[in-house]
């Protein structure tokens, strides 16, 4: 991964430390439109003992994928000055965390839950609360 000195400089100023920084980086880029992708293998990806991600897949809830969505959303907005989309992972992730059914349902209203959450996920959201009641 290449980055500039000042998508570097803002994201030390603006990280909240919850994402990977590689994962973190991506995101700004991405919001940033400045984001390339060289599809090449530049190196051999190596998995070893002390590896910190890449060992194994580690079950997350949904509340925790849903924390990482509104710390992601948060850096988008911290390059942006968007706040849309950390108010509606937000309520996504109030929804979840109080088993509010009302709520998830009201953010089928938002085109941007439509564009920014699969049907799998909002699907997948009614179904957690559900389960959990």
């Amino acid at each position: 991964m290449a980055v500039r000195r000042e998508l570097t400089q803002e994201y030390v100023k603006n990280t909240e430390c919850i994402l990977p920084h590689d994962y973190e980086l991506n995101i700004m880029a991405s919001a940033k439109n400045l984001l390339y992708f060289y599809d090449a293998p530049l190196i051999k990806y190596r998995i070893h003992s002390g590896n910190a991600i890449g060992l194994e897949i580690k079950p997350q809830s949904r509340t925790q994928i849903a924390t990482e969505k509104l710390a992601g959303a948060r850096v988008v907005y911290a390059c942006t000055g968007n706040d849309g989309l950390v108010r509606l992972c937000g309520e996504r992730l109030r929804s979840l965390t109080t088993l509010s059914l009302f709520g998830i349902l009201k953010l089928w209203f938002f085109k941007d839950y439509y564009k920014y959450f699969p049907l799998r996920e909002r699907v997948g959201d009614i179904l957690y609360i559900f389960g959990r009641r």
